[in-house]
C-alpha cells in the first residue's frame, strides 16, 4: 500500500513541475513510476549530519517520522545559533546555481516538521545540517525511477 501511496505522489510532482515549466514530457505515468532501490530510514543524532550529495533515479523523497521540538529550539534560542543570519540546525538544503551571483539564492532550506514529505529531482545536490539537542530525528527516503527509461538502459547494457 505504502509503495502504491508513493508512486501516485510522485507522479503527481512530475505533473506539477510539467505544468510549472510547460513540459509536457516530464509527466511520467503513475505505472511507470518504480521505487528503484529499497526505501531507507535515517535515525539523525546529535552532530551527525549528511555532506552535500544526490541520489540515483529520476525522483528522490524524504519524510519526517520524528522531529524533535527541540531541534527546532535550538535555532531559535541555541547560543551558537542566535550569532547566525540563517540557522541551520537540523535543516535540509537543497542547492542550485551559484551562490553570491546578484538577484539568486544558492539553494532552498527548510526546518523539517513531522509528517512533511519533500520530493526533488535525485540529481538535485542536498544537504542535511547537524543539530546539538539531545534528541533523535527519523526521516524515511525513497528514490524513484522511470521504468521505461530503466528498462532502456538495461537493453543498453544488454540485460533484460
Amino acid at each position: 500500500i505504502v509503495d502504491d501511496e508513493l508512486r501516485y505522489l510522485a507522479h503527481n510532482y512530475t505533473k506539477v513541475c510539467s505544468d510549472t515549466m510547460k513540459r509536457p514530457g516530464y509527466i511520467i505515468d503513475e505505472k511507470d513510476i518504480i521505487i528503484s532501490k529499497p526505501g531507507w530510514v535515517n535515525f539523525m543524532k546529535p552532530g551527525e549530519w549528511n555532506p552535500s550529495h544526490s541520489h540515483t533515479g529520476k525522483i528522490s523523497c524524504v519524510t519526517y517520522l520524528r522531529v524533535p521540538k527541540e531541534i527546532d529550539e535550538e535555532n531559535q534560542k541555541g547560543t551558537h545559533t542566535s550569532k547566525s543570519n540563517t540557522p541551520s540546525a537540523g535543516r535540509i538544503e537543497w542547492s542550485f546555481g551559484n551562490v553570491g551571483m546578484p538577484y539568486s539564492s544558492g539553494g532552498y532550506i527548510r526546518t523539517p516538521k513531522e509528517k512533511d514529505i519533500y520530493f526533488f529531482p535525485a540529481a538535485l545536490s542536498h544537504q542535511v545540517y547537524p543539530f546539538k539537542a539531545k534528541a533523535e530525528r527519523v526521516s524515511v527516503s525513497v528514490n524513484f525511477a522511470d521504468k521505461i527509461e530503466a528498462e532502456l538502459d538495461l537493453r543498453q547494457l544488454g540485460e533484460r
